[in-house]
C-alpha cells in the first residue's frame, strides 16, 4: 500500500516465503510469541498512552490484482476498546474481509473488551452449510442447517440450583434504533414460531404458526396480548387461525373442538371453578 517495509521475506515457493518463530524448551510452558507493540510517543522507547479506538496492530493479506499489491483481501485488527490507564488496556479484535467487486475492507465481526462477539449486520452466521438458504423468501442471518437430528438442533440449557430454566425471548419495539424504546401498537405482532415444509418446489408455504399479538391498548407495564394458533388447510399455502387465547384469558376455538382421539378413547371435558 505505497510503502516499502524494511524487513521482507520474498520467495517463489512455500519454504522461501514462510516466516517461522519456534521455541524449544523443557522448562518454559509458554510457546513462541509474535508481539505487535504500539505507543502514542513518537520517540522509540519513550512512553505516551494510546487512546480509545487506536490501532494496536494489524495482520493484513494483500493480493496481486494484476496492477499492484494494494488490494487487501482480509484483515485481523487489534484495537483499544475503552479508557486506557496504568495497567489497564481494554482491547478488541476486529475481523475484516473484502466483498466481491471491491478492494475496501468491511468489518464483519468483533470480540470487544467485555468478551462479547458482535457480528456485523447483513453478514450471516451459517452452521453446517457453505451458504444461507432462503425460507419464506427470506435469508435469515443466523442459520443452523443439517442432514440429521444432531446437526439441525439447538439446545438451550440451564444447569443451576435455582428454579429457572432456559429462555427464548421474542422482542418487538416500535423504535427503529436498537436498544431504544417506543411503545408498540394494538395489533402489533410480537413474534412468531413458524413451521415450513418443502413442497417440492420451494420453501415459501407456511404449514403452521404460533403468534403473539398485542390485543388491546398498551402502555407502561401494560401489554395485553393474545396467543394465536394457526394451521394450513389441505391445498392451502398459508395458515388459518384455529384457536386464540386472548388477553382476558378466554380461549376461542374457531372450528370444531374434538376431545379425545377418534377410535381409541373417549375424551373428557372437565369444568372447574366458581
Amino acid at each position: 500500500t505505497d510503502n516499502i517495509p524494511e524487513m521482507q521475506v520474498l520467495g517463489t515457493a512455500q519454504p522461501d516465503s514462510t516466516l517461522m518463530v519456534g521455541l524449544s524448551s523443557a522448562t518454559d510452558a509458554l510457546g513462541p510469541m509474535l508481539a505487535l507493540v504500539k505507543s502514542g510517543n513518537a520517540a522509540i522507547g519513550s512512553r505516551t498512552a494510546v487512546v480509545n479506538n487506536e490501532y494496536l496492530g494489524r495482520i493484513i493479506a494483500f493480493c496481486d490484482d494484476g496492477t499492484d499489491l494494494e488490494s487487501p483481501a482480509a484483515e485481523i485488527r487489534f484495537t483499544v476498546d475503552g479508557t486506557v490507564g496504568t495497567g489497564i488496556m481494554p482491547g478488541a479484535i476486529e475481523l475484516y474481509t473484502t466483498p466481491a467487486c471491491s478492494e475496501t475492507l468491511t468489518l464483519r465481526g468483533q470480540w470487544n473488551a467485555a468478551g462479547d462477539y458482535l457480528h456485523a449486520n447483513g453478514a450471516g452466521i451459517v452452521v453446517g452449510n457453505t451458504a444461507q438458504v432462503t425460507v419464506n423468501a427470506e435469508s435469515a442471518e443466523f442459520q443452523v442447517l443439517g442432514t440429521a437430528g444432531p446437526d439441525s438442533s439447538i439446545v438451550i440449557g440451564n444447569w443451576s440450583a435455582g428454579a429457572c430454566g432456559g429462555n427464548i425471548y421474542l422482542v418487538k419495539s416500535r423504535n427503529a434504533t436498537i436498544g431504544s424504546f417506543t411503545v408498540v401498537n394494538c395489533g402489533d405482532n410480537l413474534g412468531r414460531i413458524r413451521w415450513v415444509a418443502d413442497d417440492g418446489v420451494d420453501m415459501t408455504s407456511i404449514s403452521a404458526e404460533i403468534r403473539a399479538d398485542i390485543s388491546a391498548a398498551p402502555g407502561s407495564n401494560d401489554t395485553p396480548t393474545s396467543l394465536v394458533f394457526s394451521t394450513a388447510a389441505d391445498a392451502a399455502a398459508s395458515v388459518t387461525e384455529r384457536m386464540r387465547i386472548d388477553h382476558t384469558g378466554v380461549t376461542r376455538v374457531r372450528n370444531t373442538l374434538s376431545i379425545g382421539l377418534a377410535g381409541t378413547a373417549l375424551g373428557t371435558l372437565t369444568l372447574e371453578g366458581n
